[in-house]
């Protein structure tokens, strides 16, 4: 990517490569981090709110005997997690809650959620700022 500044307008450009235009695209559209996946529901609608990112498999089970393992790949998936980004209530309570300690602490305990509605077949956004 380089940056170019016209020297009579003061504007600045930047020419992105083709290999460069999905980390742009990334960077400033939000990221919606499914905290774990369930073959049983379907999250094709959070695609509205942004691109989705999976934490946990379905088999990922927070455990007694694998918590350390499931908080380090919750704190992996989540280490680029802006306050526009939204994490998606689906999976195991612990790690769900997991995941909403560690969105905090990278988010100054401002991010989003997303919780689906079973009356009205959608999904509703809440801001949490803690």
């Amino acid at each position: 990517m380089i940056m170019r500044t016209d020297t009579v307008t003061g504007r600045v450009t930047m020419d992105i490569g083709p290999g460069q235009m999905q980390e742009v695209a990334r960077r400033t559209r939000p990221v919606v981090y499914i905290i774990q996946e369930d073959p049983k529901k379907n999250t094709v609608g959070v695609l509205n709110y942004g691109s989705a990112e999976v934490l946990l498999t379905a088999y990922e089970e927070a455990t007694m005997l694998n918590i350390r393992d499931v908080v380090a790949k919750i704190r992996y998936g989540l280490r680029h997690m802006r306050p526009i980004d939204y994490l998606v209530c689906i999976g195991n309570p612990v790690s769900i809650g997991v995941a909403f300690a560690v969105a905090a602490e990278f988010t100054g305990g401002r991010f989003k959620v997303l919780k689906w509605d079973n009356q009205e077949k959608r999904y509703w956004e809440a801001s949490i700022n803690l």
